[in-house]
């Protein structure tokens, strides 16, 4: 991505940000005048500025990557999702049509309505189901619309899901680098830890 696109997508975050209007002047005149793009990608993904090595400009660009091809595939799916009762009405009108029904103006906004609505929950049926083995997806609202909101929810709520997994593999290395066996209650302790 080029380094000017990066600086307006960082201005982009500050605007949007909670920040005093002082400090985002301030923040508005660094990005401008100094950022590099690793700082303006930082921005974007942390609402901070780094001064990195080239290892952790290697691992910030691995996850703005990342999060490109996620929000991607999320606006494809909400298309897909809003598409699906679109999809169902068009293939019940023409359904209707072909098994001779006529085209009268209230029998067939019925019709519409009926095979979009259809369309609706077979969505929200495939929401539901996700909620049950996605924790970030029920605690996010399971039938709320997929808007910026939700997917900072959704962000957020993986990000410390991949902590808490880092940390106890950390956990689970000084574990296995010390030789030392854990009693059930230890173990069981774990476990819980990895299924929150």
């Amino acid at each position: 991505m080029k380094k000017s696109v990066l600086k307006i997508l960082a201005m982009a975050e500050v605007v949007e940000s909670k920040l005093p209007k002082d400090i985002k002047q301030k923040h508005l005149e660094y990005i401008k005048e100094k950022a590099d793009p690793y700082q303006c990608i930082g921005y974007i993904l942390d609402g901070k500025f780094y001064n990195l090595n080239e290892a952790g400009k290697l691992e910030l660009k691995r996850r703005f990557v990342k999060e490109i091809d996620e929000t991607k595939r999320k606006e494809i799916m909400s298309h897909v999702g809003k598409s699906a009762g679109g999809l169902a009405a068009a293939g019940g009108v023409g359904y209707h049509l072909i098994s001779g029904g006529k085209i009268m103006p209230v029998s067939f906004l019925v019709h519409i309505a009926k095979y979009y609505a259809g369309g609706f929950v077979l969505w929200a049926t495939y929401r539901w189901i996700r909620s049950w083995f996605d924790k970030c997806s029920k605690a996010c609202g399971t039938l709320k619309i997929n808007d910026a909101e939700r997917q900072m929810c959704m962000k957020k709520c993986k990000e410390q899901y991949e902590k808490k997994m880092i940390e106890l593999t950390k956990k689970a290395y000084k574990i296995k680098k010390t030789g030392k066996k854990l009693s059930k209650e230890e173990s069981d302790k774990i476990k819980k830890q990895i299924k929150k």
